[in-house]
């Protein structure tokens, strides 16, 4: 038997001894490491790379993955348990960032243990190896279910920062966007009838709409990286323009009711991936069917904020025949809003409004009637080039700005 610095006890016929026993060196060197810096410090794990194979080392990740779940359990015993828990994460963060091959059923593992750490370790690590798992494979109804149960476990705690935990939130909600086993429901989200369109489909045909709907990233910006416009137009010529013309126009036809559509976080993701592949395209049919969601509305609006962005520069990307008079129905749209945000004061949600108003052609108004015009609900501009009103609502932020932070007498 080996006794490790944690107290972890690992027999000799134990088939994890000898990943055990590496752990146990890795633990003993880390810690004098950390001693001597006076803070945690990551050890490099060259040795163990060059000691274990590829499927040796996913092995190593349930082996320590294990290792802390069992100090989690015997807690009341081990008065040092939260910090060897911190240096077996560091060493699992570091091999989490190797490219290893990992099986569907590996990933299923290391989902169904990370929830059961829910709230003791960060849980982003397996959900990036399944993104990368996706890329070249189908998600299956197990995988699916193990998702599920990571989602059902988050805890604010698990997190590094607020940030990370709403990307991973994002990819999450886009990763079972894809799943194929669970109800529809178009109460949920608009998004539902391109999932109900996609199961309808069979052979060769599904395996393209797959790899092109797949290609759709929960955790983009507002605009399109390079690489991910590269792969987009190889995916949409192996699914074809005219098959393309066709489901899209059918799933964007749907907005012209009127009334309000539901949008879920994981919905809003797809629709602004949808709007991307038809910049890509560059298909005047495609292009005319996309008009319509420039007077689309949705619930909660906050979810389609993200969508607006990839909205103005699919319109600026069109003919101007086609898009000046939709591209002056969305200004206005947006140039009254932010006005009435102005005038009432409320500027916390403007960052992203006054960025938007830059890609736009805009109104020009005075700074003295800024605040009169705000107070109409469909306020009549004259629309020019980019005109003065960007400078002018710069100027009324900065002024407000200003006013706050002197001191009040």
């Amino acid at each position: 038997m080996n006794v490790g610095p944690d107290g972890f006890v690992s027999a000799h016929g134990n088939p994890d001894h000898v990943l055990h026993a590496l752990v146990n060196a890795h633990l003993d060197a880390q810690e004098k490491l950390s001693a001597a810096a006076g803070h945690l410090r990551a050890l490099d794990i060259s040795q163990l790379k060059k000691s274990l194979s590829k499927p040796q080392l996913i092995a190593l990740i349930k082996a320590v993955l294990g290792r802390i779940q069992w100090i989690q359990q015997n807690a009341n015993e081990l008065p040092r348990g939260r910090e060897w828990q911190r240096h077996l994460f560091a060493l699992v963060e570091r091999l989490y960032a190797l490219k290893l091959p990992y099986t569907e059923n590996d990933l299923r593992d290391l989902l169904r243990m990370t929830a059961s750490l829910s709230g003791v370790i960060p849980p982003y690590g397996p959900v990036e190896q399944v993104i990368a798992f996706v890329r070249e494979h189908a998600l299956t109804q197990q995988l699916c279910a193990e998702l599920r149960n990571l989602q059902a476990s988050l805890r604010e705690e698990m997190s590094i920062n607020q940030t990370m935990a709403q990307l991973l939130r994002q990819r999450l909600h886009m990763l079972l966007w894809h799943d194929e086993w669970d109800a529809l429901d178009p109460k949920h989200c608009w998004s539902e009838e391109i999932r109900r369109t996609y199961r309808a489909m069979s052979g060769d045909r599904r395996a393209k709409w797959r790899a092109l709907l797949y290609h759709i990233r929960g955790d983009a910006g507002t605009k399109p990286p390079a690489s991910w416009s590269t792969e987009a137009e190889l995916r949409l010529a192996q699914v074809g323009i005219e098959d393309v013309r066709d489901c899209f126009s059918a799933w964007f036809v749907r907005v012209r009711g009127g009334e309000a559509l539901p949008l879920s976080v994981a919905g809003s993701h797809v629709l602004k991936g949808l709007l991307w592949y038809t910049k890509i395209a560059r298909d005047p049919a495609l292009n005319e069917a996309a008009l319509c969601l420039v007077d689309a509305q949705w619930k909660p609006k906050r979810n389609a904020d993200k969508c607006t962005t990839a909205l103005i520069e699919l319109l600026e990307s069109m003919p101007p025949a086609l898009a000046r008079e939709p591209m002056a129905r969305l200004e206005q749209t947006l140039a009254g809003k932010r006005l009435r945000q102005l005038q009432q004061g409320t500027s916390v949600a403007g960052g992203w409004m006054a960025k938007m108003l830059q890609q736009v052609v805009t109104v020009g108004m005075t700074p003295q009637t800024l605040a009169e015009a705000a107070r109409f609900e469909k306020p009549v501009f004259e629309h020019r080039a980019l005109g003065d009103v960007l400078r002018e609502i710069q100027n009324v932020m900065s002024e407000s700005a200003k006013r706050n932070r002197e001191p009040r007498r």
